[in-house]
């Protein structure tokens, strides 16, 4: 009679080595359209300042117009990917990388845009997208499961 084991699951502490840092950047169509050019230097100046230290990527409409804005951080720890986004929030929409017997597993939660008031589909759409043009490279699996 075969015998199976629990599949053991693990959060990676904060500390812990990571890959990257994911950042989704503003647009005219998030709710940042008012004030973008206020707050684009700001995104700006956070990839530039990651991208120092590791590599960051980069979730952007137009990665062609936002290229030439990056110009003081690491270049080659930049990957600017062009995927369309409701907001900013990767905290809300960004995969959840665990490891699923001891190998990353992605986890690719729905967010409800806090209770249906924002929409949130596109930014639904944001980790499968990257998951399917091969940016990850773990297994991506819905979330909680």
């Amino acid at each position: 009679m075969p015998t199976h084991l629990p599949v053991q699951r693990r959060l990676p502490a904060e500390w812990e080595i990571q890959s990257t840092v994911q950042l989704t950047f503003p647009h005219t169509h998030t709710d940042w359209a008012a004030v973008l050019e206020t707050v684009l230097p700001c995104f700006v100046e956070i990839a530039e300042t990651i991208s120092r230290f590791q590599p960051v990527l980069i979730v952007c409409r137009e990665p062609d117009e936002l290229l030439p804005l990056l110009q003081n951080g690491r270049r080659e720890n930049m990957r600017l990917v062009a995927v369309d986004s409701n907001d900013t929030w990767a905290r809300d929409h960004g995969g959840i990388t665990i490891e699923q017997d001891h190998r990353p597993v992605i986890l690719d939660f729905m967010f409800n845009g806090w209770g249906l008031k924002f929409p949130a589909d596109k930014d639904n759409l944001i980790t499968r997208t990257l998951h399917n043009i091969g940016v990850f490279q773990a297994p991506l699996l819905p979330g909680g499961l």
